[in-house]
């Protein structure tokens, strides 16, 4: 019995030793050996794997491009002629020279046959007055901002009216003072100057209009001061940018002479068919000189002080 229990007592050990034996993982002969595939490695977060290869990939792209000399940048076509011919016109501009044509056209029907009928019927021709007034009014507001949105586009170098004729007419009408106001300007200084003359008065104002207009608009453009069109820089550029001027009212010759010549050549009395012959001529024209206009503020504006 007690050589039993020794037995049992000194067999426990080696079969605990035996069972905690069998519980630890065998060695990896094959990877001591040096065969085999090596043990695994920790796992990586692919996200962050992919996010430090774009930031490695930026970071040599950018290094890259500051290696390089820089370029300068690209200029539109305006600025690299330094102030050269604008010939660049969106298609939308000549649904508005249509729409003016016509619209000038009625306008100056409505105005002469109100006018008549002053003179025929006093009754019908106050009547026709104030729808003429609206009509005319309507018209020569729109005239004016297609006028401003042409030289505005122009010198910027592309002619377009998509961000100029906007809204009503009730809203062109406040871009009255900006056009009509140094052409009112123009026409009341030639009629001061010409006072001393007898013969020829009507030519001599028109001549002298035609030279004061355009300074008188390029210093409201710049002034924004309908009521008091001086302006220093562009006075100043008359003595700086002289070729500019001339060029310009050598130019703006045809635009202002053409209607005119065409209107003394189709006069007839009274002047419906005159009207209806010279009102398409002289909106044409308006856009001509508009554009040439433009290009003379394209360049003149070198000389304005920057904000």
């Amino acid at each position: 019995m007690g050589d039993e229990a020794g037995k049992r007592r000194a067999g426990q050990p080696a079969l605990g030793s035996a069972r905690r034996a069998a519980d630890r993982p065998a060695p990896n002969r094959t990877s001591a050996a040096g065969g085999g595939s090596p043990p695994p490695s920790p796992s990586v977060d692919p996200r962050k794997a992919l996010a430090e290869k774009m930031m490695r990939q930026a970071r040599e792209r950018i290094e890259a491009e500051s290696a390089e000399p820089q370029r300068p940048a690209r200029r539109s076509r305006a600025h690299d002629a330094g102030g050269g011919v604008t010939l660049a016109i969106d298609p939308v501009v000549f649904v508005h020279v249509v729409l003016a044509i016509v619209a000038l056209t009625i306008a100056a029907l409505a105005v002469l046959f109100c006018y008549h009928m002053l003179y025929v019927m006093f009754t019908l021709g106050r009547i026709l007055a104030l729808p003429t007034g609206v009509l005319t009014a309507a018209v020569l507001s729109y005239l004016s901002v297609c006028f401003l949105g042409v030289v505005e586009s122009t010198a910027a170098g592309r002619i377009s009216l998509d961000d100029h004729v906007t809204g009503d007419w009730r809203e062109w009408f406040w871009t009255l003072p900006s056009t009509a106001g140094p052409l009112v300007w123009a026409g009341f200084l030639a009629w001061l100057a010409t006072l001393p003359l007898v013969d020829q008065r009507a030519m001599a104002a028109a001549v002298i209009a035609w030279a004061l207009y355009p300074v008188l608009q390029l210093s409201v453009l710049e002034c924004e001061q309908p009521l008091l069109p001086v302006s220093l820089p562009t006075l100043r550029s008359l003595v700086t940018r002289p070729a500019a001027w001339l060029v310009f009212y050598f130019c703006s010759i045809v635009p202002v002479a053409v209607p005119a010549l065409v209107a003394w050549a189709a006069f007839v009395d009274p002047p419906y068919v005159t009207v209806l012959v010279t009102a398409p001529v002289a909106a044409l024209a308006m856009f001509a000189y508009a554009w040439l206009f433009g290009h003379l503020t394209r360049e003149v504006s070198k000389e304005f002080p920057r904000d």
